[in-house]
């Protein structure tokens, strides 16, 4: 072979190993972005359950709340 052709070769062979390198990194960046949508969909599911306990605390704490089982027991 050729000097010219291994040349060629040589740098064909390096810029099919920075193609790959490069879908590897949009291929993980993509993963990361998937992995922060879950984190954002996890933390405002845990501000929803936090946000309906703080509403059910201060039920309990305004004297109007009446525990099921009594409600139930009245009605029998």
């Amino acid at each position: 072979m050729s000097n010219t052709r291994l040349y060629v070769r040589s740098i064909h062979r390096a810029f099919i190993n920075q193609w790959k390198s490069f879908i590897n990194i949009k291929n993980l960046i993509q993963e990361l972005f998937q992995i922060i949508e879950k984190k954002e969909k996890i933390s405002q599911t845990i501000n929803l359950v936090g946000k309906k306990l703080e509403r059910r605390r201060e039920i309990i704490n305004s004297g109007n709340f009446v525990p099921q089982s009594k409600v139930i027991n009245f009605i029998r």
